[in-house]
């Protein structure tokens, strides 16, 4: 937690304040790039792998969702 709130503050306003410039943008976005294909982790060799997983997942979640929600629309997760 942030104690002293006028120093963030005073840091958000100084970065605001620099100029940008959108080749130097792309080239830490493509060096980013480079690193992570380099690592191996981009891009995947199958883009689908693992979705069923993740469907699975989000099926549960859904689930788990209805079954919170009072008929009301009231949440009964805090009961």
């Amino acid at each position: 937690m942030l104690r002293r709130t006028d120093r963030w503050d005073a840091f958000e306003r100084d970065w605001r304040r620099r100029p940008t410039s959108h080749a130097r943008n792309l080239r830490v976005y493509e060096a980013l790039w480079r690193e992570a294909r380099a690592l191996g982790t981009m891009p995947p060799e199958d883009p689908l792998d693992g979705i069923e997983d993740d469907v699975r997942r989000i099926r549960r979640l859904r689930r788990a969702q209805h079954l919170v929600r009072a008929p009301t629309g009231e949440d009964r997760a805090g009961a």
